[in-house]
């Protein structure tokens, strides 16, 4: 136990290493870009030209002490919450940490390129409102980004975050499969009653990057004036929403899903399940967080940890994932009562 604490008290000091480090080497670059900026001051217009309409015209300016000291900052908050975004889902996959750090990364050089390309294509103009932004100095940024990007996903290798000992899934699944246990028997009189319970069923994580990382391309649609990207990050937000919450409903005539608290998923009868039983997973083994459902599993995950595996038409796998292990002990055992009653009812 105390080896297992040291071991995540060091994890926890690699995430803020890594998260301190790469914010630190933004905001250095942020700061260098300043005073190379406020130094060449005066080779570049009183007004800069900072927003472009979809036609390429100047439809946005701003003074020089403005637009490096208040928007650039502003702009690498993004960057930061896209880190924090993927420090936040390593329990559920490293995976997902290491795309969420990296994309982090490389939307801030990205931001910083940008300026960059800004502040180059004004050396030396007179008018701000004939500005354009130079091609090379973007495609420059671009490719700085990605690499960058890809070497941070390459190097930052967090360890995977600690899971519940499996002997306590196998003390809920034990419970939740003998029908002489105090569980059974309660979930049984429960199940006689015919009532349908409602479970909550939430990815917060993924869904909280999702709707930050729409909201940050819908900003960008606003800025750039690009109105396609605005509706795809309305879609997406609506379509994150959906797919990460859900409610769980056992009743009398099967398991269903409702996804974003109005689409009926289709419903899984009693006479389908061959088995219910409590299990350790990892979201990534069933295809990520999230509503799933394809040709060989599917359900409502999110992220690993306990869940309850109902084994369907004999080959199939529909998994719910549940916070703590007695949560998921009464909803095995309510579906196994329901499976009971189904059988004493044909």
């Amino acid at each position: 136990m105390k080896w297992a604490l040291l071991m995540d008290r060091s994890a926890e000091r690699y995430q803020r290493l890594w998260l301190c480090g790469n914010m630190a080497l933004l905001v250095l670059a942020c700061v260098a870009i300043a005073l190379w900026a406020f130094l060449d001051s005066a080779r570049l217009p009183a007004e800069l030209a900072v927003h472009w309409n979809a036609r390429g015209e100047v439809n946005g300016i701003e003074s020089l002490p403005v637009f490096v000291l208040t928007t650039l900052p502003i702009r690498l908050f993004s960057a930061a919450a896209l880190m924090l975004a993927g420090l936040s889902m390593r329990g559920q996959s490293t995976l997902l940490a290491r795309c969420g750090m990296a994309a982090g990364m490389m939307l801030g050089a990205f931001i910083l390129g940008l300026v960059m390309a800004i502040i180059v294509g004004q050396r030396d103009l007179q008018d701000s409102s004939m500005a354009t932004l130079e091609g090379w100095p973007m495609a420059a940024s671009i490719l700085a980004a990605a690499l960058l990007g890809a070497g941070v996903a390459m190097l930052y290798r967090p360890e995977p975050a600690p899971v519940p000992e499996s002997s306590q899934a196998r003390v809920a699944d034990r419970m939740a499969n003998d029908l002489r246990s105090l569980l059974a028997t309660t979930q049984r009189a429960l199940a006689q009653q015919s009532t349908v319970l409602e479970i909550g069923l939430s990815a917060i994580g993924a869904r909280n990057a999702c709707l930050l990382t729409c909201l940050a391309a819908g900003v960008a649609g606003w800025w750039w004036s690009l109105p396609w990207l605005a509706i795809c990050a309305v879609l997406g937000a609506a379509g994150g929403w959906i797919l990460l919450t859900g409610t769980l409903l056992i009743g009398p005539d099967g398991v269903q899903v409702r996804l974003g608290g109005m689409i009926r998923c289709k419903r899984i009868g009693y006479d389908r399940i061959a088995s219910a039983h409590v299990r350790e997973i990892r979201a990534l083994d069933y295809g990520g967080i999230g509503y799933r459902s394809n040709i060989t599993d599917g359900g409502f995950i999110a992220g690993s940890g306990t869940a309850v595996v109902l084994k369907v038409d004999q080959y199939l796998e529909r998994v719910f994932t549940f916070q703590g292990h007695q949560c998921a002990a009464r909803v095995c055992a309510l579906v196994n009562a329901h499976r009971g009653l189904g059988a004493v009812r044909r």
